[in-house]
């Protein structure tokens, strides 16, 4: 959120997960439990993947996908599929400084389009499986390889969710 010269306190909380195929009740659902133990006006992030050549697979369970399987799973589940395209979606929830919870963006398409591809080995050295083998063309590099300030922005860079969720933060301060 640099280009909106906004800052916010980032607090690590153990979220609890429910199992839904709905993002609006995830997102919300985990927005209202992070208020409940920070008592102040807070937004969380939840992303969703989807990989139309496994019908959406692994959804909003990426979470648990990422503790099960490894880079090298990912890449044989993968293997006798051409179409190696990935979307990541992004849901923010926001509560207020009242407590009244409220989605800002619902399902804003991110990361890589119609052109992201599945490298066919693990290359980069931050975070999770996937953040290893997902690619995208727009930089050029794989989320792991991603410098955070300069590439997420051209990568999942909506303007629109990321001026909504700025003005939310700027009100709730």
């Amino acid at each position: 959120l640099d280009p909106y010269k906004v800052e916010f306190d980032h607090i690590k909380l153990d979220l609890e997960e429910i199992q839904t195929k709905d993002p609006s009740t995830l997102v919300l659902r985990k927005v209202q439990e992070a208020y409940s133990q920070i008592k102040r006006a807070c937004f969380v992030e939840d992303t969703e993947w989807s990989i139309p050549a496994l019908n959406g697979f692994p959804g909003l369970f990426m979470k648990y996908v990422n503790e099960w399987f490894k880079v090298e799973d990912w890449i044989k589940l993968m293997k006798d599929y051409t179409d190696k395209r990935v979307f990541c979606i992004n849901h923010d929830g926001c509560v207020d400084n009242k407590g009244n919870s409220f989605e800002i963006s619902a399902k804003t398409e991110l990361i890589i389009k119609d052109d992201g591809n599945m490298q066919k080995e693990a290359k980069g050295t931050w975070s999770t499986p996937v953040d290893f083998i997902f690619y995208s063309p727009i930089i050029d590099k794989t989320i792991s390889d991603f410098n955070l300030e300069d590439d997420r922005t051209k990568v999942f860079g909506d303007k629109e969710a990321y001026s909504k969720l700025s003005e939310f933060i700027k009100l709730n301060s």
